[in-house]
């Protein structure tokens, strides 16, 4: 996954403050950060886990939608 300087500091924040292994936060971050993100693996790879996790910080951020856009 392609990250900037910047999304480093913010992945090594992430991955030392939850469970997520480093891809699942480089994707978290990427899901956070993009308008749209795919994401994908086999079988066990934690996807799940991730969407569980996405959407805690987006529920618990208050974000709302913005359909005006």
């Amino acid at each position: 996954m392609d990250t900037s300087p910047h999304n480093d500091g913010i992945i090594d924040r992430v991955e030392a403050q939850t469970t997520l292994d480093r891809g699942q936060c480089e994707a978290l971050v990427s899901a956070l950060s993009r308008e749209f993100v795919q994401i994908q693996g086999p079988p066990g790879t934690g996807k799940s886990y991730l969407g569980v996790n996405l959407m805690r910080v987006l529920l618990s951020s208050a974000a709302t939608p913005d359909w005006d856009q």
